[in-house]
């Protein structure tokens, strides 16, 4: 199957008509114009928005994630607003955003879950000056909290070993403390469960790079979500 139809291009063509393909790189489907929706969360209001975009979709998708900028600069580059030092959007903790790609693997379906949020919490702070749902913090705090509730943890540094564990090779991993607390080797708990789950579904490299990007100046450049 070719990889356009594999994502569902022309479906999210017919969802945001006013996205067009533009001339991408060999190894990106780049996709740029006004990307129009309408939205809303929980008890909040109706948000119907546009911004111009630019989408780049890896041709690995959806074991590479795409990047997404937006090109009126509407949204200020700071990091307090979600954006990375190369403009593109944080719509999401790396993880998230591959388990997002994992469980909806068109290009509609990730963008609705991943990209109209990012842009209906942006709109709704313009408005009210504040976002509608919690934002994580910068850096690798707001990581590791998404991580934990992603684990089934309770705390940061619980999530940063079990990133770690499931980087290792099952062996290895198996040998060492569970971090849930339990007292038990990872081997024996049944947090083993989510370990191999993580490990089967993305492989033991990814984790390696998220477990990198805690360590290192802890924060993720936009290497560690494509």
């Amino acid at each position: 199957m070719r990889f356009e139809e594999r994502i569902g291009l022309r479906r999210f063509l017919d969802a945001y008509l006013g996205m067009r393909v533009r001339p991408s790189p060999p190894d990106v489907l780049r996709l740029e114009g006004e990307f129009r929706f309408r939205a809303d969360y929980k008890d909040g209001p109706i948000i119907e928005d546009v911004y111009r975009l630019q989408v780049n979709v890896p041709r690995r998708f959806p074991r590479g994630i795409p990047t997404v900028m937006e090109l009126d600069e509407r949204i200020l580059r700071r990091a307090e607003c979600h954006v990375f030092n190369d403009g593109t959007l944080c719509l999401g903790s790396p993880l998230r955003l591959h388990l997002i790609a994992h469980d909806y693997p068109s290009l509609t379906e990730f963008s609705q879950h991943s990209i109209v949020p990012y842009l209906y919490a942006n709109s709704y702070r313009e408005k009210e000056g504040v976002y509608p749902f919690g934002e994580l913090a910068h850096g690798a705090a707001g990581l590791l909290d998404d991580y934990v509730q992603i684990l089934g943890l309770d705390r940061p540094e619980q999530a940063a070993e079990g990133i770690a564990l499931i980087a290792m090779k099952k062996r290895l991993a198996n040998k060492c403390p569970c971090p849930c607390g339990c007292g038990r080797r990872l081997g024996a708990c049944s947090f083993n469960e989510t370990v191999h789950r993580f490990r089967t579904q993305f492989g033991r490299p990814l984790f390696k790079r998220f477990h990198d990007g805690i360590l290192h100046n802890y924060k993720f450049n936009q290497q560690d979500i494509a």
